[in-house]
């Protein structure tokens, strides 16, 4: 991890003297610090050794076993081993009812991201006047086949937020004609979410694993497959 608390995959070839600085991200000096070099003639300061520092940073690296497969959690909802719910929001973690700094947390590894929307500091007011029947009412006009739709929105919308935290993630469906309001509906959902929504074209497999990486937020994919004919199109959301 940088200083940052990003998660950097640094290959043993990579360890040179600019990829080593740049874990440092604004703290670089520190390079010059940890791993000095004396000028021989002067005796002072010149610079530093990335020997030294490559040789310091494989031995620690070395020093244990460790894959971010099942170990790192990027941002979103996540449940700890004890059931607990944790938040990763990008620049804090919420962890044992705390905001904490990403990082090396309860045994997982949470690296640092761009930051995405906080979850509320207070409850907010339930029955009619709470954002449940807000949204409710916001996804009412959208004409849906059967009124039950827009409540199945509403409960996609609050599912996306849980994410890693559910045992089984739901997924949302959407067809409809052309100009029906289907991409509206993704752009709605992305503007609320406060980027907790991932969207994207890129239905295959690999495009998918590249935009989640350790991410755990949900993701909107707009005219998903090659088997929608002509008459409407279609949109993903899980």
């Amino acid at each position: 991890m940088d200083s940052r608390g990003q998660l950097i995959g640094l290959p043993v070839s990579r360890h040179v003297k600019a990829e080593i600085q740049g874990l440092f991200c604004d703290q670089a000096g520190l390079v010059l610090e940890y791993w000095t070099r004396i000028n021989d003639k002067t005796g002072r300061a010149d610079g530093c050794h990335p020997e030294r520092a490559m040789l310091d940073l494989l031995t620690a690296s070395g020093a244990r076993i460790w894959s971010p497969d099942g170990q790192a959690r990027g941002r979103g909802c996540w449940s700890d081993d004890d059931g607990s719910l944790v938040v990763h929001v990008g620049d804090a973690v919420w962890h044992d009812r705390e905001w904490k700094p990403p990082g090396v947390i309860g045994g997982k590894v949470y690296p640092a991201a761009e930051p995405v929307m906080r979850p509320s500091a207070s409850d907010a007011p339930g029955q009619l006047a709470g954002p449940g029947q807000a949204l409710l009412d916001l996804f009412g006009r959208w004409r849906f086949g059967r009124e039950l739709d827009a409540r199945l929105c509403v409960g996609m919308f609050a599912a996306n937020f849980a994410g890693g935290a559910l045992d089984w993630r739901p997924a949302m469906w959407v067809y409809g004609e052309p100009e029906t309001g289907k991409s509206t509906l993704v752009a709605t959902f992305e503007a609320l979410a406060g980027g907790f929504l991932l969207t994207s074209e890129d239905t295959t497999a690999a495009g998918v694993w590249q935009l989640l990486g350790y991410d755990s937020l949900p993701l909107a994919l707009d005219e998903a497959g090659d088997d929608v004919d002509a008459s409407g199109q279609s949109l993903y959301c899980g």
